[in-house]
């Protein structure tokens, strides 16, 4: 769960153009600090995500949602394909 955030945060903040900088300052977290939490040095506390996603207009279960969702959906497509359509449940 926390590899999720330290990737998700940068990948979030770059996606809507906001820098280190920026980010860091509205969300009142050092720069340094929110570099770290990037970079997955550093886990930030509940009170620190929920700024931190306040910075970026987010909501804080944003940053813990899985980055590949797809990955998961389709191996259980997968897993429905090779079941025969008699014994497949509804």
């Amino acid at each position: 769960m926390e590899k999720i955030i330290t990737s998700k945060v940068r990948l979030l903040r770059e996606a809507l153009g906001g820098t280190l900088l920026d980010v860091s300052d509205r969300a009142t977290v050092d720069y340094s600090y929110l570099s770290l939490i990037e970079t997955g040095r550093r886990h930030p506390s509940p009170r620190v995500a929920q700024r931190i996603a306040d910075a970026l207009g987010l909501a804080v279960s944003d940053l813990f949602t899985s980055l590949e969702p797809e990955k998961r959906n389709r191996k259980e497509d997968v897993s429905h394909a090779e079941t025969p359509d008699a014994t497949r449940s509804l």
